[in-house]
């Protein structure tokens, strides 16, 4: 019997305002479904691709969200806030006049790379079970230990703009790694330059090969939706033996710790593949 229980891939543009877990919730509503998980959260105060899996596509959400991020975001330097973003209150003002679109070109070219960077200090990371937001809202200073990300693709955004306060603002386009912060970016960028900076625009244009161009309203299913995961072509044998917890011959595909056997349209199991056979990890 065909399953009928909604599950696939939504990619949903979020608006401003609302957090990630309001568009989960509105998604639970609209399908009647528990099962939603996303690929990686946005502030509120952002916009852009939220990619939701829904039924037994969130087995696939530790995959997904290990995929680079591509992200719009615009900064302003002269001003600094306790969040580093534009919903924070102002901490430190400086003088950004001398500030030139080369002098930041040159700056944001050694952001490139595999570097290590210490989260806001209003996160979402815990410290001893409670978030690090939590804390900061109490006016605690949390230690933060640095983490490592990676920074593939950064380039400057026209125009160059001067506020009428006196601030800079500077847009850039910028691929990184799971769990890099946007908002962090900025404030280290202002304190290489000499100046507070903070985030006052950010928009997610793409996770891992999803677009947010691609933002619709259908749900997306079948094999077709499902990208950055390798994919096994099976048999029905195989895939029967795959389903018994099995670890069946597979002599056709290179050794991968993560890929998606499939029959047909149909997925079957998370599996990796190594010395010629599928060792199933999950089912689906």
């Amino acid at each position: 019997m065909a399953n009928l229980t909604p599950e696939g891939i939504l990619l949903v543009d979020k608006p401003k305002g609302l957090t990630s877990f309001d568009i989960v919730a509105q998604t639970r509503r609209q399908f009647k479904l528990k099962a939603v998980g996303h690929t990686g959260t946005l502030d509120p105060f952002a916009t852009g691709l939220l990619v939701l899996l829904l039924g037994r596509y969130t087995r696939l959400c530790d995959y997904l969200t290990a995929q680079d991020k591509t992200y719009e975001a615009e900064i302003c330097f002269g001003v600094g806030t306790d969040t580093d973003d534009c919903e924070g209150q102002v901490i430190a003002t400086g003088d950004a006049s001398h500030l030139t679109p080369d002098l930041i070109h040159t700056a944001l070219q050694s952001f490139l790379g595999e570097q290590l960077q210490i989260p806001p200090q209003y996160s979402a990371i815990s410290i001893g079970g409670e978030r690090a937001y939590k804390k900061a809202r109490r006016g605690e200073v949390v230690d933060l230990a640095a983490r490592p990300i990676m920074i593939y693709e950064i380039s400057e955004i026209p125009p160059f703009e001067k506020g009428g306060s006196g601030g800079i603002f500077f847009s850039i386009r910028l691929r990184v790694s799971k769990g890099t912060y946007i908002r962090a970016i900025a404030r280290d960028l202002g304190a290489k330059l000499g100046v507070p900076a903070h985030l006052t625009n950010l928009r997610r244009i793409a996770s891992g090969s999803y677009k947010v161009s691609e933002c619709s309203p259908e749900l997306k299913t079948g094999i077709q939706a499902i990208r950055d995961l390798p994919l096994i072509s099976i048999d029905q044998l195989t895939a029967d033996a795959l389903k018994k917890g099995q670890r069946p011959a597979y002599a056709l595909c290179a050794s991968a710790d993560a890929a998606l056997a499939h029959l047909g349209e149909e997925p079957i199991a998370l599996v990796r593949v190594e010395q010629g056979r599928l060792l199933p990890v999950r089912g689906f």
